[in-house]
């Protein structure tokens, strides 16, 4: 099986695979990049928003469901509830416009500044090795 990867027509996956190998090191380094600011609103949102009751509050009651959330809300961009309604919607509504604020300022930071950056240290990293 090994002999059939020396052929010619491989030679574009070797490229790729060697170039994906070389920057696992950048994504590495990239998921803790992305994780510090999250797990800071995730801390935020528990002191804050964890104390109450109802209204999507209830998912920051705890550290570990609060960093799930704010993961889900931020980087997948899947901040509905059970039933389908808008967490942060539910949360501006009832606690105050800063929180809906706080999180699109959050959403705009690492959509537009971060995500972009570390796509081109990525890129730039695999097409160097």
């Amino acid at each position: 099986v090994l002999r059939v990867l020396r052929l010619e027509i491989f030679d574009e996956l070797k490229v790729m695979v060697h170039g994906m190998i070389g920057g696992l090191r950048t994504l590495m380094w990239s998921v803790v990049l992305i994780m510090l600011p999250v797990y800071a609103l995730c801390l935020v949102f528990r002191e804050t928003l964890g104390t109450q009751v109802g209204h999507g509050a209830g998912y920051f009651n705890t550290v570990p469901r609060s960093f799930f959330t704010v993961f889900r809300c931020v980087v997948i961009g899947d901040c509905a509830d059970d039933a389908g309604r808008p967490i942060f919607v539910m949360i501006t509504d009832h606690y105050g416009w800063v929180w809906g604020v706080i999180y699109g300022v959050m959403s705009v930071f690492m959509t537009f500044g971060l995500f972009n950056v570390i796509m081109a240290i990525f890129v730039d990293n695999v097409v160097e090795t």
